[in-house]
Protein backbone atom coordinates (compact mmCIF):
# COMPACT_ATOMS: atom_id res chain seq x y z
CA UNK A 1 0.00 0.00 0.00
CA UNK A 2 1.44 3.34 -0.83
CA UNK A 3 0.96 6.01 1.44
CA UNK A 4 -0.09 9.76 0.48
CA UNK A 5 2.20 12.41 1.35
CA UNK A 6 0.40 15.20 1.61
CA UNK A 7 -3.94 15.35 1.57
CA UNK A 8 -3.53 17.56 -1.29
CA UNK A 9 -2.40 14.28 -3.76
CA UNK A 10 -6.08 12.79 -3.41
CA UNK A 11 -7.77 16.39 -3.52
CA UNK A 12 -9.17 17.13 -7.16
CA UNK A 13 -7.45 20.15 -9.47
CA UNK A 14 -9.34 23.25 -10.83
CA UNK A 15 -7.59 25.76 -13.47
CA UNK A 16 -6.32 29.32 -11.20
CA UNK A 17 -7.95 30.86 -14.17
CA UNK A 18 -11.20 29.80 -13.71
CA UNK A 19 -10.88 30.79 -9.68
CA UNK A 20 -10.02 33.94 -10.84
CA UNK A 21 -12.50 34.45 -13.09
CA UNK A 22 -14.88 33.36 -10.51
CA UNK A 23 -13.62 35.73 -8.27
CA UNK A 24 -14.32 38.39 -10.85
CA UNK A 25 -18.48 37.30 -11.44
CA UNK A 26 -17.36 36.69 -14.87
CA UNK A 27 -18.01 33.65 -17.01
CA UNK A 28 -14.81 31.03 -16.42
CA UNK A 29 -15.24 30.34 -20.74
CA UNK A 30 -13.19 34.34 -20.53
CA UNK A 31 -9.64 34.14 -20.56
CA UNK A 32 -7.74 34.74 -17.71
CA UNK A 33 -4.60 33.16 -18.94
CA UNK A 34 -1.96 36.05 -18.05
CA UNK A 35 -3.76 36.55 -14.48
CA UNK A 36 -3.67 33.38 -13.93
CA UNK A 37 0.03 32.83 -14.86
CA UNK A 38 1.05 36.28 -12.94
CA UNK A 39 -0.98 34.45 -9.43
CA UNK A 40 0.83 31.65 -10.22
CA UNK A 41 4.46 32.90 -9.83
CA UNK A 42 3.40 34.68 -6.21
CA UNK A 43 1.84 30.53 -5.09
CA UNK A 44 3.76 27.84 -4.00
CA UNK A 45 1.59 24.25 -4.89
CA UNK A 46 1.08 24.94 -8.45
CA UNK A 47 0.64 22.62 -10.94
CA UNK A 48 0.51 22.40 -14.35
CA UNK A 49 -2.18 20.65 -16.42
CA UNK A 50 -1.42 18.74 -19.73
CA UNK A 51 -1.68 22.20 -21.78
CA UNK A 52 0.88 23.97 -19.29
CA UNK A 53 -1.66 26.02 -17.31
CA UNK A 54 -2.02 26.78 -13.77
CA UNK A 55 -3.91 24.14 -11.84
CA UNK A 56 -4.46 24.56 -7.94
CA UNK A 57 -6.56 22.19 -5.25
CA UNK A 58 -9.92 22.90 -4.62
CA UNK A 59 -9.11 23.44 -1.05
CA UNK A 60 -6.41 25.89 -2.06
CA UNK A 61 -8.47 27.11 -4.85
CA UNK A 62 -10.98 28.01 -1.52
CA UNK A 63 -8.86 30.18 0.13
CA UNK A 64 -7.81 32.15 -2.75
CA UNK A 65 -11.68 32.98 -3.94
CA UNK A 66 -12.31 33.51 -0.41
CA UNK A 67 -9.36 36.01 0.24
CA UNK A 68 -9.85 37.63 -3.50
CA UNK A 69 -13.65 38.49 -2.55
CA UNK A 70 -12.29 39.66 1.13
CA UNK A 71 -10.15 42.36 -0.68
CA UNK A 72 -13.04 43.20 -3.43
CA UNK A 73 -14.94 44.05 -0.43
CA UNK A 74 -12.39 45.83 1.31
CA UNK A 75 -11.61 48.01 -1.50
CA UNK A 76 -15.55 48.44 -2.39
CA UNK A 77 -15.94 49.60 1.85
CA UNK A 78 -12.51 52.19 0.86
CA UNK A 79 -14.68 53.26 -2.35
CA UNK A 80 -17.54 54.22 -0.49
CA UNK A 81 -15.67 55.42 2.82
CA UNK A 82 -14.53 58.03 0.40
CA UNK A 83 -17.50 58.66 -1.73
CA UNK A 84 -19.25 59.39 1.81
CA UNK A 85 -16.84 61.78 3.20
CA UNK A 86 -16.58 63.90 -0.13
CA UNK A 87 -20.70 63.98 0.18
CA UNK A 88 -20.50 65.15 4.15
CA UNK A 89 -17.69 67.84 2.82
CA UNK A 90 -20.11 68.89 -0.16
CA UNK A 91 -22.83 69.38 2.47
CA UNK A 92 -20.42 71.13 5.23
CA UNK A 93 -19.42 73.69 2.54
CA UNK A 94 -23.52 74.92 1.89
CA UNK A 95 -24.18 77.87 3.49
CA UNK A 96 -26.77 77.16 6.16
CA UNK A 97 -28.42 80.25 5.74
CA UNK A 98 -28.92 83.45 8.30
CA UNK A 99 -30.08 83.73 11.89
CA UNK A 100 -33.13 85.52 12.28
CA UNK A 101 -31.30 88.11 14.93
CA UNK A 102 -28.40 89.13 12.03
CA UNK A 103 -31.53 90.36 9.93
CA UNK A 104 -30.77 94.15 9.48
CA UNK A 105 -33.85 96.53 9.46
CA UNK A 106 -34.80 97.16 5.48
CA UNK A 107 -33.17 94.09 3.89
CA UNK A 108 -35.01 91.55 2.56
CA UNK A 109 -33.93 87.66 3.72
CA UNK A 110 -32.71 87.41 -0.96
CA UNK A 111 -30.53 90.58 -0.03
CA UNK A 112 -29.37 89.38 3.10
CA UNK A 113 -28.28 85.78 1.11
CA UNK A 114 -26.26 87.39 -1.71
CA UNK A 115 -24.58 89.71 1.01
CA UNK A 116 -23.83 87.13 3.16
CA UNK A 117 -22.46 84.31 0.44
CA UNK A 118 -19.30 83.00 0.98
CA UNK A 119 -18.75 82.54 -2.31
CA UNK A 120 -19.45 85.58 -3.94
CA UNK A 121 -16.66 87.32 -5.98
CA UNK A 122 -15.92 90.67 -5.33
CA UNK A 123 -17.75 93.46 -6.97
CA UNK A 124 -17.02 94.08 -10.86
CA UNK A 125 -16.11 97.30 -11.77
CA UNK A 126 -18.27 99.41 -14.65
CA UNK A 127 -16.46 100.62 -17.99
CA UNK A 128 -16.90 104.13 -16.07
CA UNK A 129 -15.15 103.28 -12.60
CA UNK A 130 -12.39 101.65 -14.80
CA UNK A 131 -11.76 104.49 -16.60
CA UNK A 132 -11.76 106.64 -13.61
CA UNK A 133 -9.13 104.42 -11.70
CA UNK A 134 -7.19 104.21 -14.57
CA UNK A 135 -6.52 108.63 -15.46
CA UNK A 136 -4.11 107.45 -18.61
CA UNK A 137 -7.21 105.54 -20.33
CA UNK A 138 -5.65 102.24 -20.41
CA UNK A 139 -7.78 99.26 -20.25
CA UNK A 140 -6.80 96.57 -18.18
CA UNK A 141 -7.66 93.16 -18.77
CA UNK A 142 -8.84 90.77 -15.89
CA UNK A 143 -9.83 87.06 -17.19
CA UNK A 144 -13.53 86.24 -16.10
CA UNK A 145 -12.05 83.19 -14.21
CA UNK A 146 -9.60 85.02 -12.58
CA UNK A 147 -6.74 83.55 -13.93
CA UNK A 148 -3.52 85.80 -14.54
Amino acid sequence: MVKQSSRAEGEPWVLLADVLAEAAGMDPSRTYASEAEAQARTMRGVRRDWCGRPCVTWSVAAELLSSLKAEQARVLAEAEQRVVAAAEAQLASIPRGIPLAQMAAGVSAAEMLMLSDPFRAERRQSVLEHSLAHPDGALVYHPVGGES
